[in-house]
């Protein structure tokens, strides 16, 4: 949707503001939709990254990687 100046809106008539109406609200719905998939994905990834983590620590534990290794350099950590 592009910003358009007021005399340009103010000289529409009123089916073009009707559709533009309709354009703007299926915008705002999709832009919430995505800030809502934003903001839930931070916590999405918060518990994939404690996973690998704790995958992490139980093979340091077990001796299967260096006790050195960090998730940065973790790369594949499949038994």
């Amino acid at each position: 949707m592009q910003i358009l100046p007021i005399d340009t809106l103010r000289g529409m008539t009123a089916d073009e503001l009707d559709a533009l109406a309709r354009q703007a609200v299926k915008l705002e719905k999709t832009a919430k939709d995505a800030t809502g998939a934003h903001k839930s994905s931070f916590p999405a990834v918060g518990k994939v990254v404690c996973a690998i983590e704790e995958r992490l620590n139980a093979l340091k534990a077990q001796r299967q990687i260096a006790s050195n290794t960090s998730l940065a350099a973790a790369g594949d950590l499949s038994p």
